[in-house]
């Protein structure tokens, strides 16, 4: 590949990355508006604030499973190349299509010299992930639904079954794929616990009825269903109205949607907050590029 292609795909990556902020600008707007008729304390805006910042910091997570993926097929990838790059195209999957932030990362990667088939791979291990992680604390929205003659999964089994499961990646494909496992099960479980936060401060009293561990997997859940939903923006409208279906009956209806609609500008502010920080790594790309692409 000639500098000259290099350059474009990485104006193009961050191009793409640009639109998504302008995108993302537009969501707080209707955020805003959504919350606007809400009573919302001045506490839960500050817990929301700090749960950005929690977000932002789960989002490296993501990043450095990436990066684990891209060395576990012969490309090494520094730390610092690696949140930038991922970081800085995260923001594109608000785009409608829901798959501009890997086209975005395709581009960015491509520029620094990983073979796309390399980066395209990565990117289909990494949906596997996140869609593993996602139904494996998904389980523990089992005690809000009817499961039929299944035992319903008590929070001490939803633990055993996620250590099993990392257990078994762990001896069926290796330590690095069982750290890309628990990297993607943090990180879901910041957001998951982030969003059962904001309902039990909007919504004192659900917490005697929902126990802790079943908000953070009916969040889960209802990630995964707008994670697999084709053409869905980071879950936009599916996410929801799970939710409000594994949640019924459990919260008010107006501090549910509260707690729907914060959280989404949680995680917004979050991956907004990330691309910041990844922004500010841009001095880092000759050292991305030579440095710790050796092999690509």
């Amino acid at each position: 590949m000639t500098e000259t292609t290099r350059t474009w795909f990485r104006r193009a990556g961050t191009a793409l990355a640009v639109v998504g902020i302008a995108w993302v600008a537009m969501r707080f707007r209707g955020y805003g508006a959504a919350l606007a008729p809400a009573d919302v304390p001045d506490l839960v805006w500050a817990c929301a604030a700090g749960l950005a910042f929690a977000y932002a910091a789960a989002d490296i997570l993501l990043a450095l499973a990436w990066r684990a993926l891209l060395q576990g097929q012969g490309t090494t990838a520094g730390v610092v190349w690696s949140i930038r790059t991922h970081g800085v195209s995260q923001l594109s999957k608000y785009l409608p299509g829901n798959v501009m932030h890997l086209a975005s990362r395709q581009l960015l990667g491509a520029s620094a010299g990983v073979p796309h088939a390399v980066l395209a791979r990565s990117s289909l291990l990494e949906l596997a992930g996140l869609a593993s992680a996602g139904l494996l604390l998904g389980l523990m929205a089992l005690p809000l639904v009817e499961v039929g003659p299944f035992p319903r999964i008590t929070p001490a089994a939803g633990a055993a079954i996620v250590l099993l499961a990392l257990a078994a990646a762990r001896v069926i494909a290796g330590a690095r794929t069982a750290r890309v496992l628990g990297c993607h099960l943090l990180f879901l479980l910041v957001a998951s616990a982030s969003f059962t936060t904001l309902l039990f401060l909007l919504a004192p009293g659900s917490g005697s009825t929902l126990p802790w561990a079943a908000g953070c997997g009916a969040y889960a859940a209802a990630w995964l269903a707008g994670f697999i939903t084709p053409g869905a923006p980071a879950g936009l409208g599916v996410r929801e109205a799970v939710l409000l279906i594994l949640l019924d009956g459990h919260a008010a209806e107006p501090d549910l949607l509260s707690a729907v609609v914060l959280s989404r500008a949680v995680t917004a502010l979050g991956d907004t907050l990330f691309f910041g920080i990844a922004w500010a790594l841009r001095g880092e790309r000759t050292e991305g590029r030579k440095s710790t692409l050796s092999g690509a």
